[in-house]
């Protein structure tokens, strides 16, 4: 989503629930250029429900109710 290895924006390995805060994403560019960018489905990025330059999301993170769009 940022265009940058894991190497670079210290996204490697395993880490639970790690703060990330890219300068730009590939939504916030699409969108800044007229595009209407949508997130549906799972996205396993902290904080949780941040947009990170989507327009608008519908996420499904859990099967199991909490947290899951399509159930609501």
């Amino acid at each position: 989503m940022s265009g940058q290895a894991p190497a670079v924006n210290g996204m490697v390995g395993m880490v639970q629930h790690p703060e990330w805060d890219p300068p730009e994403t590939l939504a916030g560019e699409l969108r800044s250029v007229g595009y209407e960018t949508r997130m549906i489905g799972k996205l396993h990025l902290q904080p949780h429900r941040r947009r990170f330059g989507f327009d608008a999301m519908e996420l499904a993170d859990s099967t199991r109710g909490g947290h899951n769009d399509y159930l609501d």
